[in-house]
């Protein structure tokens, strides 16, 4: 009769765990729901500081577009017009450019 004993705890946990590239979609959703938090604004606008950059007010200020550009990685490079969407914001190029977002990176 077979005890608890007998079992390889290492063979049960392999089989009855997920692989870990399953955890993958999970854990790139999580980082699309939460970006503001995982990336804070005052985390950017500091980096952006320390690197001798000067900025005005505006639509597409430097979290913004950090925000915005990792958004599109994360969406596998989806099309600079797909952004606002995206972000939930409403913002274009000027005439005949793919956006700011893409001009600026």
């Amino acid at each position: 009769m077979a005890s608890c004993d007998d079992v390889d705890v290492d063979s049960v946990n392999f089989i009855t765990r997920r692989p870990w590239m399953a955890n993958i979609p999970r854990a790139l959703s999580q980082i699309k729901d939460d970006l503001a938090k995982l990336l804070s604004p005052h985390f950017i606008e500091q980096v952006c500081r320390e690197g001798g950059h000067t900025w005005r007010r505006r639509l597409l200020d430097p979290v913004t577009l950090i925000h915005v550009f990792i958004l599109q990685i994360l969406h596998h490079n989806t099309a600079c017009s797909h952004l606002p969407h995206l972000a939930g914001r409403k913002f274009t190029g000027r005439r005949g450019d793919p956006g700011p977002g893409c001009l600026s990176r």
